[in-house]
């Protein structure tokens, strides 16, 4: 079966994260993307900087047959 990645980036000026609102984030990806009957295979996370911004980048590998399109709620969650 192909393998695919999903990335979902945040950034801060703060230096700090809503770990809250990207736990929920994460798990609603990851339950999406199994519900569409693909498997997970790793995630992994990037954390980079620039003067005063502080990004993250979840790369999350999963097996499927073509694509996911994950339809974000960004009303209800946001990174």
């Amino acid at each position: 079966m192909p393998t695919f990645v999903h990335l979902v980036s945040d950034f801060t000026t703060s230096g700090k994260f809503n770990v809250r609102k990207q736990t929920e984030t994460i798990n609603y990806i990851l339950k999406e993307i199994q519900e569409k009957g693909a498997k997970v295979l790793d995630i992994r996370v990037g954390i980079g900087g620039q003067e005063h911004i502080v990004s993250l980048i979840y790369i999350i590998l999963y097996e499927a047959e073509k694509p996911i399109n994950i339809k974000m709620l960004t009303n209800k969650i946001k990174l």
